[in-house]
């Protein structure tokens, strides 16, 4: 597809099996790359009738001679394409470029409906009730569970149903984490969604074991519907997203009770307590420079601050692998900076 005057229009068409979700973006090349979404809907994807799902997103758009992209890994999604004439991605074609584009060292962690086939043994259901702030029995989770995997377009209804749909993404978080991982973008479910930004930090501390963080959120949900649109125009350059994904901050497991933090006058040091978190403020945008040991290594890291501030955790892990502590757990919450 050639951009005319180097702009574009797009709808770009993303179906899940949960949600379906419709991105109407503008492209601009003119200097630098720019990709603006200009308008967004989310449904609830009707597994029977496919065609009724994207036909209500494209009614909403009432388009003319907008292109359609359409990807999605359910069985006659592509035939629907061809039928309607619009542009299909394979998925997996899809997943490449996106990866592609943002390098090895990145983790892109999707919380959508796929995440609770990864969790089935009782023993998660432990470690998920293990983190919670309020007592709640075994079978009570398990059934949010089984619910949450038969209607995965569902919302949590109150904090404790929020709270397990944490755990879900804390649990397989921690499978996926590598200690080559340099940066963490969040996207999907409830941590596109989530009401409290301190929380989805907790979240990452406690699956992080040796890593050094930097946290970005796609609270727009965009970056799948970004590796559809890369693969459709051929794109591997350097972009700007309209609106931007969101820096949260910088998230450190620390071995050391002290540290040096530089922000640039001259550095500090800071010494943490065993067992502890740390939240230190760190201005959006400026680059921060932590100095500290882990055993006899000598540990010296660049962040960037970011809206949460950078987080610092003494505590060993795996954490929370005994009985559950609520009080526990709400001081953990508090150290972060969520509110009751």
């Amino acid at each position: 597809m050639i951009l005319k005057n180097n702009r574009a229009e797009f709808l770009i068409i993303d179906v899940g099996s949960a949600w379906s979700k419709g991105f109407l973006v503008n492209i601009n090349r003119s200097f630098e790359t720019i990709i603006k979404i200009e308008d967004k809907i989310s449904l609830p994807t009707s597994i029977g009738q496919l065609d009724l799902t994207i036909n209500l997103i494209t009614n909403k758009f009432k388009l003319k001679e907008i292109p359609v992209i359409l990807s999605g890994k359910l069985d006659g999604l592509a035939l629907l394409a061809r039928d309607n004439k619009y542009f299909w991605i394979e998925p997996e074609e899809a997943e490449l470029s996106k990866n592609r584009f943002f390098g090895s060292q990145t983790l892109i962690f999707d919380a959508g409906a796929h995440l609770y086939n990864e969790v089935s043994k009782l023993s998660d259901i432990d470690r998920i009730n293990s983190f919670l702030t309020e007592a709640t029995s075994h079978i009570e989770t398990e059934n949010y569970i089984a619910n949450k995997k038969i209607y995965p377009h569902l919302l949590p209804e109150n904090n404790l149903q929020l709270q397990i749909e944490e755990g879900f993404s804390r649990l397989v978080l921690q499978k996926k984490l590598k200690q080559n991982t340099g940066a963490l973008i969040l996207t999907g479910g409830v941590l596109s969604n989530h009401p409290k930004m301190t929380s989805l930090i907790l979240l990452v501390l406690d699956a992080l074991d040796e890593e050094i963080l930097q946290i970005y959120l796609d609270k727009e949900q965009f970056i799948p519907s970004l590796g559809v649109l890369l693969s459709f125009l051929k794109l591997n350059t350097t972009l700007r997203l309209q609106p931007e994904i969101i820096n949260l901050g910088a998230a450190v497991q620390i071995g050391a009770r002290e540290v040096i933090l530089d922000s640039g006058d001259g550095g500090q040091k800071i010494t943490i307590k065993e067992e502890d978190i740390v939240r230190l403020p760190a201005k959006e945008g400026v680059f921060l420079k932590l100095e500290f040991k882990r055993g006899s290594k000598k540990i010296v890291a660049s962040l960037l601050g970011g809206s949460t501030g950078l987080f610092l955790d003494s505590r060993k892990k795996p954490i929370n692998t005994g009985e559950v502590d609520t009080a526990q757990n709400l001081k953990w919450r508090a150290a972060v900076g969520e509110e009751k």
